[in-house]
């Protein structure tokens, strides 16, 4: 069953075709855009959430990924909170992503904003997990870990990397994270994501990326 979605956006251009949410962002850092684009796209997440009554259809988070300048904002918490009162939704429903290469920052700011989000109630994610150094994490109060896909597909195919990725996510479980496995694209992969205990599976053999109208069909 689907318990959660991520929020992605995406552009269609006639000339460049479909514009990927890493390029809109980047261009949107460059530009000084990152902070109104964040906010226009909680707002929609909101509204939908609360139009659609998403709870209802069993999904119980929604997953964002703001630009990495808002970990630096002291007022990113305050202001998503707002929004969120606006359309009576409570924090816990929104899980935040955070790249893994921002905890290499080492500012104190990114860890005091990050702390901040957790009191308020946000869920947070940890994006593209790659078994790199632990210390980083061992300051920020995450509660989710998402592997790279690259992580799953190099299990698939190598004996090693299958035995370093399960106690990798049993190192996690021990301390309560939830792990999230993604590339399941197929069969085979989603029997090894289940083998090496992995809790939420995340891919196309589930379900390809859809417009948000599109969500509630499935």
């Amino acid at each position: 069953c689907i318990i959660g979605v991520e929020a992605l956006v995406r552009i269609e251009d006639e000339i460049l075709g479909s514009v990927e949410m890493d390029e809109i962002v980047w261009v949107a850092e460059k530009n000084a855009l990152y902070a109104q684009l964040d906010l226009e796209i909680i707002e929609k997440i909101c509204s939908l959430y609360t139009e659609k009554e998403f709870d209802k259809l069993g999904v119980d988070t929604i997953e964002i990924k703001p630009s990495k300048l808002q970990f630096f904002n002291v007022s990113f918490c305050d202001t998503v909170l707002e929004i969120l009162t606006k359309y009576n939704m409570e924090p816990r429903h929104l899980c935040i992503q955070i790249e893994i290469d921002l905890l290499f920052e080492s500012q104190s700011i990114v860890y005091e904003i990050l702390n901040h989000l957790k009191e308020k109630g946000f869920q947070l994610i940890i994006n593209r997990y790659r078994m790199v150094s632990l210390t980083s994490l061992n300051r920020v109060p995450f509660d989710m870990i998402r592997f790279d896909k690259d992580i799953l597909s190099q299990a698939m195919e190598a004996s090693k990397a299958r035995i370093l990725l399960k106690n990798a996510i049993r190192m996690f479980h021990e301390i309560d994270v939830i792990t999230i496995l993604e590339g399941v694209e197929d069969l085979y992969s989603k029997e090894l994501a289940i083998e090496v205990n992995g809790d939420l599976l995340q891919g196309n053999y589930y379900l390809e990326p859809v417009e948000a109208e599109s969500l509630f069909r499935y």
